[in-house]
């Protein structure tokens, strides 16, 4: 019963406690997005924060540049020609993982096993036009629960507003590493 229940696909619950932060909550972990300001303008850069928080006894691949033979949790940018017309994505950051001697892999790997957080910056256009423009993510990893481990997929949003005035928001900790850089 339990394998099946482990198998089942993940259920996604919207909870929206503020305006500059969604969050997600899956089978074994939850997403937070947070962005940097609450409003942008055109020509304003920004980030995106998404955090990821494990459960208790999973862990997930770390994204690494020195070893890429797991598949490491990523995250994808669907876009759509009214968000490719005013939001320009930069490369996304990935925190650094830990490096743990992985009992599946019989290696050392990089992974996550608390909290995550990855960076989107991005640009707003010039030329952009005012208005919401709905960023649809997908979620890639490998959740493992101590030597069984499942691929999933997940797919979230957020919207980035953009107006006449910028606004920051009170999210600044999350970014605190982003800006360190």
């Amino acid at each position: 019963m339990k394998n099946k229940m482990f198998l089942l696909l993940l259920t996604v619950v919207f909870l929206f406690p503020k305006d500059d932060l969604f969050h997600f909550k899956f089978d074994k972990l939850s997403v937070n997005i947070f962005s940097d300001k609450l409003q942008y303008i055109p020509g304003d850069t920004g980030v995106i924060a998404v955090q990821i928080k494990l459960n208790k006894g999973c862990y997930t691949y770390a994204y690494t540049k020195e070893k890429n033979m797991d598949k490491p949790a990523t995250i994808e940018i669907t876009n759509n020609d009214a968000l490719s017309n005013a939001v320009i994505f930069k490369q996304i950051i990935y925190e650094a993982g830990k490096k743990k001697y992985d009992e599946i892999e019989k290696s050392y790997s990089y992974i996550y096993d608390d909290t995550a957080v990855f960076y989107i910056p991005f640009e707003i256009k010039k030329s952009a036009n005012l208005g919401k423009y709905k960023i649809y993510f997908i979620l890639n990893y490998i959740i493992c629960v101590k030597e069984k481990c499942m691929f999933n997929e997940n797919n979230f949003n957020f919207d980035i507003d953009v107006g006449k005035k910028s606004a920051d928001s009170n999210n600044r900790d999350i970014f605190i590493k982003y800006y360190k850089k």
